[in-house]
């Protein structure tokens, strides 16, 4: 009776240690939370109200000839938004009307506040491929913003662009043709090597990217230039275009490659977890790409998250088909296959009465089937 009284004494100190120790975590997360949420703030503010790094890029109002710049650069021949306002009425001003529509730029930038008819959108859901019918998560929604609205922004990022000269992925002369060849450069170098390297590439699917990135901690990491290439620690590279992450290694031994990958997972797992990000395994492929037809059927062992991930002989990464030894060959089918379809559509149009004359098909096939998918 004696013994069994000091065990549930026993037991009842470990549930009341554990339950502090929680506690404890609890708070310490809580506290971390809150720090990050003040230096951020911080942040923003203190490049608002002080110089930061030498030029007070914040504290600048936009000039006359930074509106006609972006005027002048962007597309107004698209409808109007919920404002009522054309991109020509825009295009049209006169020189007291862009000054007086600079006036209400600099107004908003400085308050920090948008007009009330700018912050109205239309959202037209479009069906993502290959999705039901019923379901919402099948469609992507896309806003239609107010156009003065764009405007404004498009000059906010020209400014922040001039003065901090730092390269972004929208920015300028840098597309999804760069990362792709970097990418398949990178393999091409690994095959010339003696002894021949192979690549073992896993392409991540993150949910939701762009509706779950926390906001504070993104403007921390903006603040640092520090992005997912921080976290890797196993000598392997990142490819990261928007939300398209391709995660790579070259090496000849299998078995190091295999290791080496799923520790670079880990890493990446835990930084989405601190990132409030989510990586769905059973989107995300890994494939094999070599010169040594013998191992084309190698099937790599890969985990994330504790599930195996599904092995891709040919992924499509940035809108190209990538095959084993990087030749293209499978793209080029692709394509083929595509045009073709569509091709006998056309073919099929034009034996029906109601056709249109020969000089807009070929004016269709040449621009709308030819040069969408293949220049």
């Amino acid at each position: 009776m004696i013994y069994a009284q000091v065990l549930t004494q026993e037991n009842l100190l470990e549930k009341s240690g554990n339950f502090s120790k929680t506690l404890a975590m609890s708070n310490h997360k809580q506290n971390t939370i809150q720090n990050i949420k003040i230096r951020a703030s911080r942040i923003v503010h203190g490049s608002r109200s002080d110089t930061h790094r030498g030029t007070s890029i914040f504290n600048r109002d936009f000039r006359v000839n930074e509106l006609e710049a972006v005027i002048g650069d962007s597309c107004l021949n698209k409808s109007p938004r919920p404002d009522g306002i054309h991109g020509q009425m825009i295009y049209h001003l006169v020189l007291s009307g862009r000054q007086r529509f600079l006036d209400i730029i600099n107004c908003s930038w400085n308050k920090g506040q948008l007009p009330r008819d700018w912050r109205r959108s239309t959202v037209i859901p479009i069906k993502k491929c290959g999705q039901t019918d019923g379901s919402p998560e099948s469609y992507q929604p896309t806003d239609l913003t107010s156009i003065a609205c764009k405007i404004m922004e498009k000059m906010g990022f020209e400014k922040i662009h001039f003065f901090t000269c730092i390269p972004t992925i929208f920015s300028r002369r840098n597309s999804t043709t760069d990362q792709l060849l970097y990418f398949c450069q990178r393999n091409r170098d690994a095959y010339n090597k003696k002894p021949t390297n192979h690549t073992m590439a896993v392409f991540l699917d993150l949910s939701k990217a762009f509706d779950r990135v926390w906001n504070n901690f993104l403007v921390i990491k903006l603040y640092k230039m520090l992005g997912i290439e921080s976290v890797i620690k196993n000598k392997c590279e990142v490819g990261a275009f928007a939300d398209d992450i391709v995660l790579w290694k070259s090496d000849s031994d299998l078995t190091k490659l295999e290791r080496d990958i799923n520790l670079a997972l880990e890493d990446i797992r835990n930084f989405a977890l601190d990132y409030k990000l989510t990586f769905i395994p059973a989107k995300s492929m890994i494939s094999f790409f070599t010169t040594n037809r013998k191992l084309y059927n190698f099937h790599p062992n890969i985990f994330s998250y504790n599930q195996p991930l599904t092995v891709d002989k040919h992924p499509k990464y940035l809108g190209f088909v990538l095959d084993p030894e990087i030749k293209g060959n499978k793209h080029i089918d692709n394509i083929v296959l595509k045009e073709r379809k569509r091709l006998n559509v056309l073919r099929y149009i034009s034996g029906c009465d109601w056709r249109a004359d020969a000089g807009s098909l070929r004016n269709t096939a040449h621009l709308g089937v030819w040069r969408s998918s293949v220049l």
